[in-house]
């Protein structure tokens, strides 16, 4: 058994030590914690009790004490995983079956496998079966959904229902295996950038992944990424939401191709051509736009067993630079 709680620590600090937000208990496990400029005495997190995983919030710091104590905010049938905020947009995943419209529909299929009881069977025909050692649910994929909060006294308040962007659709976002570093939101709330994959036999043999883009006052879905061959991953919008920034690998079929980095620019609907950005960074893991430039990344590699900061602009006919 183990427990897993929320942590803190100023920056403030003299020692630098963590403190408790949530109490460590066996009972259940706090994860995930996601912030609100909308809500700035508040943390949000999913917490996993009695088997179900839902969305709570709480004071941060506890100061006014209008909820020191965690307050369940979802009550989704299905579980929630993979959870950012920006603003009043919650974005989140969650496991569908393609041929249901709505969460009830999938928590009843699931209900029924379940009477099958533990260490029963499960029916495939069809690929892909399993990647590694964790196995699909044939028929039902990870789907990316959006809610919408409005605040009622500085108390969040869930407004509408949640919104599958990629419903009905056999696909899968995140990929299988990835978690929240693959959905971003635009600052204005308005773009919202997943990746995702085809959940199809091609899925045994190929490692496409594609980024799509939802635009939320149109519904409309654009995929970026239907040129690349290989997987594309990791968007993150600029500050200014002009541009999207993501990884990708220049060949199909390979996990283990380097990732490189790519710009789209939103507003033109094209590609910013710089011979610097395909200039491949030893292992690159995550990066960050700078908020004051829109153009300079700072990206986190492992070289040689050591983990680096690298700094680039896309603006600049430079090299990646070593800061």
């Amino acid at each position: 058994k183990f427990t897993s709680n929320l942590k803190y620590i100023s920056v403030n600090s003299q020692t630098g030590e963590a403190i408790d937000l949530t109490t460590p208990s066996l009972e259940y496990q706090d994860i995930n914690p996601a912030f609100s400029a909308n809500f700035p005495n508040l943390i949000f997190f999913l917490r996993i009790k009695e088997g179900r995983v839902h969305i709570y919030y709480m004071d941060f710091l506890p100061a006014t004490f209008s909820a020191s104590e965690p307050v369940q905010f979802t009550n989704y049938p299905l579980d929630v995983s993979n959870m950012i905020i920006t603003g009043n947009t919650i974005v989140f995943s969650t496991e569908m079956f393609y041929d249901c419209e709505d969460m009830t529909c999938t928590a009843n299929k699931f209900e029924e496998i379940a009477k099958r009881g533990p260490n029963t069977y499960s029916l495939y025909t069809e690929l892909m079966i399993r990647h590694w050692d964790t196995w699909y649910t044939e028929g039902a994929a990870s789907h990316v959904f959006y809610q919408k909060m409005e605040n009622d006294g500085n108390i969040p308040k869930l407004h509408g229902e949640p919104v599958d962007m990629i419903l009905s659709q056999k696909l899968c976002s995140p990929p299988i295996e990835y978690g929240s570093e693959q959905f971003a939101i635009s600052s204005d709330e308005n773009l919202i950038a997943f990746s995702t994959h085809k959940k199809d036999r091609n899925l045994s043999w190929t490692t496409k992944w594609d980024i799509l883009i939802s635009e939320v006052s149109t519904k409309q879905l654009i995929n970026v990424t239907s040129e690349d061959v290989g997987r594309s991953q990791n968007p993150k919008f600029s500050s200014d939401n002009s541009k999207l920034a993501y990884f990708y690998m220049k060949r199909a079929g390979l996990e283990s191709e380097i990732l490189r980095l790519k710009i789209y620019d939103i507003n033109n609907k094209k590609f910013i051509p710089a011979k610097t950005v395909e200039e491949p960074l030893p292992f690159p893991q995550d990066f960050v736009w700078s908020d004051s430039t829109n153009n300079v990344f700072i990206l986190t590699t492992i070289d040689a067993g050591h983990v680096k900061l690298y700094k680039y602009s896309h603006n600049e006919e430079s090299a990646y630079t070593l800061d």
